[in-house]
């Protein structure tokens, strides 16, 4: 990898221009300091053999041995050589390190022998050689050369030096040779780095620049650098930089004013090519759809939103000429909203230039609100009108009926006006319900209903002491149960209307000696207020509808006992003025619990309340 890199390149380079020749200069001075240094020291040993063997000679003639011995141990130690006297014949007779009678014949030692072959020579040719000296251990250097005593060889003189001793000194040189070249070497790494910084840094900076540039910061600039070649890239760049900055621009204020306008509308809007590939899908389609605005360009449309209707319709616009609408249903699974979604979608085709169709727009509009609004209103102005014409019907008869004579029997007066006044009764309870459920909704609409902080289980006992007459009608035990340090923000009278309904329902679909429990209970920041009973409990089928308006499980039982048929759709609205919700768990012939969950804050739509 770094081979890659220009910077290692160059460097390598460098050391390469400097250190090669470096080396090789340096290997060439030491063989030449060796050879120099080795001719030396034969030249010393061959000077110095020549001054030995000059003294030797009177004792040579003499044939004095012992002298001679005693000679070489004694220059020996002046000169610091080891100092050896052959005869012809090989025998030693003076040696400074050793006893000459216990060293073998030297006759057939090279240098020996060398020195004896040039003693007919008129010039005499010392003799040299280097060899570990089993005598002494160690590898010497000798130098031997021949002694005339009246013109014929009388006696080898050989001097010896220790090879580990010029070893030494020559290690010492070539440390010393090492330590400079080290020292060379560093200062050529130095240079060679501050050469190739001054090319590497300017490139670098144009690399950083490019990358700027790659990463969109196209308003920054390349420094010039000093060399000519690379200044001119730099300039070019800068150049393309700000000639791509300004399109860039252009291109972004085009695009952002385009998505301002898709992101500010309401309605969900795709468009497709020809192709049925999606080219782009604003935020209002992005989560209408439940797809992701970001990766869906590019992609079919039929693998971005799986809905049979939808391409249906979008393949319809593409073989159109003509803009089209229609009312598609979208299932929760797509939005995790309940209940499926009504999407009314407007479709009109794209074209080029020459006319030719290039793809699609649609729009699509979130109606489920508004049909859902449409069938309330019918259903409740049907239910309405049912749950009024009842009694008013029943008034009229039993009126009529009077009125024809019945009036005469003092009993039958008594029953029928006693069924007019229960009909009258229930006229007033509806209407009252009516009248409650529409401020709910008003307050719910219109501001926020006043809170405050009280005791919970304060206003669960008042709804608990209203009921206890109805509860005592039928023998049923009504027992509150709850901590009365548990406080909350609540509007105190809209939820102990929410309980006294619970309470009463409970009393009305519950037989006579029954129990029922009223529980009250903080978790987490959130307030839980139960209402328990052993009634006749609810139908599976029945739970999911039991707080809309007019539903009755059971209808001809609860217009017997009296019921509206709004009161769950009045504590549903009052837990939602408290910012909460409300749910039921049921199992036919075991009983009903209802319960009112809301924060303790008393949150309203997301927002905290005041008083």
């Amino acid at each position: 990898m770094w081979r890659k890199k220009i910077t290692p390149r160059l460097l390598f380079g460098y050391l390469c221009v400097i250190i090669l020749p470096l080396m090789v200069a340096s290997w060439y001075t030491s063989t030449l300091y060796k050879k120099f240094y080795f001719g030396q020291i034969i030249s010393a040993e061959k000077k110095n053999a020549y001054l030995v063997g000059g003294d030797v000679v009177p004792f040579l003639a003499a044939a004095d041995y012992g002298k001679i011995d005693t000679l070489c141990k004694r220059l020996s130690r002046e000169i610091g050589m080891r100092i050896t006297v052959v005869l012809p014949s090989g025998r030693v007779i003076g040696d400074s390190d050793k006893n000459p009678d216990s060293l073998e014949n030297h006759r057939y030692r090279p240098e020996i022998m060398e020195a004896l072959d040039s003693a007919n020579i008129a010039e005499s040719i010392p003799g040299s050689s280097s060899r570990y000296s089993t005598t002494l251990r160690q590898k010497m250097l000798y130098v031997a050369v021949p002694v005339r005593v009246d013109g014929n060889v009388a006696a080898v003189v050989r001097t010896a030096m220790s090879l580990e001793s010029v070893s030494a000194a020559l290690d010492e040189y070539y440390g010393r040779i090492a330590i400079v070249g080290l020292l060379m070497a560093l200062f050529a790494i130095l240079l060679s780095w501050i050469l190739a910084r001054r090319i590497i840094d300017p490139v670098r900076d144009i690399k950083n620049g490019a990358e700027r540039f790659a990463r969109g910061d196209l308003a920054s600039r390349i420094a010039l650098p000093e060399i000519d070649e690379l200044r001119h890239l730099a300039g070019a760049l800068n150049a393309m930089g700000s000639q791509v900055d300004s399109r860039i621009k252009a291109i972004t204020a085009q695009r952002n004013e385009q998505e301002a306008i898709l992101a500010s509308m309401s309605e969900g809007v795709i468009a497709i090519d020809d192709a049925e590939h999606v080219l782009s899908v604003n935020k209002a389609a992005a989560a209408l759809f439940a797809v992701d605005a970001r990766t869906a360009p590019g992609r079919l449309l039929g693998e971005v939103l799986r809905n049979t209707m939808f391409l249906q319709f979008a393949r319809k616009i593409l073989g159109s000429t003509e803009a089209s609408e229609e009312d598609i249903i979208v299932p929760s699974l797509f939005d995790g909203s309940v209940g499926d979604r009504i999407l009314q979608l407007h479709g009109s085709v794209l074209r080029n230039g020459e006319g030719r169709c290039i793809g699609a727009v649609l729009v699509s509009s979130d109606v489920t609100r508004l049909r859902r609004l449409e069938t309330m209103r019918k259903e409740f102005v049907a239910n309405v009108s049912h749950e009024l014409r009842t009694p008013l019907t029943t008034i009229k008869g039993f009126v009529e009926t009077l009125l024809a004579g019945a009036i005469d029997s003092k009993e039958e007066a008594v029953r029928f006006l006693t069924i007019i006044s229960g009909q009258a009764e229930r006229l007033t309870s509806l209407v009252e319900d009516l009248l409650t459920l529409a401020l709910i909704e008003r307050e719910e609409e219109t501001r926020l209903p006043a809170l405050e902080t009280r005791s919970v289980i304060e206003v669960v006992n008042a709804a608990v002491r209203d009921q206890a007459t109805h509860a005592a009608s039928k023998n049923i035990t009504v027992t509150p149960v709850g901590d009365p340090s548990v406080t909350a923000r609540l509007n105190a009278p809209l939820l102990e209307q929410a309980i006294g309904n619970l309470i009463d329902n409970a009393i009305k679909y519950s037989d006579s000696d029954r129990e029922i429990t009223v529980t009250a209970s903080r978790d987490n920041g959130t307030i839980a207020i139960a209402v328990q009973d052993h009634g006749i409990g609810i139908p599976r089928e029945h739970l999911d509808r039991i707080f809309e308006r007019f539903y009755r499980v059971d209808k001809a039982r609860s217009r017997k006992m009296g019921g509206t048929g709004l009161g769950l759709a009045i504590v549903k609205h009052i837990a939602g003025l408290h910012g909460g919700r409300c749910a039921v768990e049921s199992e036919p012939g075991k009983g009903s619990t209802f319960t009112i969950t809301f924060p303790v804050t008393g949150m309203k739509n997301g927002q905290a309340t005041n008083l």
